[in-house]
């Protein structure tokens, strides 16, 4: 049986709170993530157990996890919280792809970035998250 990363709760700056997941091929280092939002993903049956990929090219890579009984279906958590859709991309305002805090989360359209920082980064993820949404 693998033991799941640790998840620490603490509070950010501002006072939000928040949850620092640790990272399954990497130890000691965590990703941060509202924790709203890893409870509503935890509701949503998607486990704690991330990983993080490198791209190919040797770059910075994205926070991932599996969906349980589905096979080859490595998705970002980025885009689980911003439930993003076909033909939407999240960006990273602070360019720190650990940090998936909503408020350093937008999406980007094929409209391009004009506009895409004024998003509401405080709505909550209320339902599981539908597939096609995934």
């Amino acid at each position: 049986m693998k033991i799941p990363p640790r998840v620490k709760l603490a509070a950010d700056a501002d006072g939000r709170a928040i949850a620092q997941v640790e990272l399954a091929n990497r130890p000691g280092v965590y990703a941060l993530i509202d924790a709203d939002d890893l409870t509503a993903l935890q509701d949503a049956g998607l486990s704690p157990r991330w990983h993080l990929n490198s791209n190919r090219a040797g770059g910075e890579g994205y926070v991932r996890f599996f969906l349980p009984g589905v096979a080859n279906s490595k998705l970002t958590v980025a885009r689980a919280v911003m439930r993003a859709g076909l033909g939407e991309a999240v960006r990273y305002r602070n360019g720190n792809r650990l940090d998936l805090r909503r408020r350093n989360l937008y999406l980007e359209t094929a409209r391009g970035r004009a506009g895409a920082w004024f998003g509401d980064y405080d709505t909550p993820i209320s339902d599981p998250l539908p597939a096609d949404r995934l």
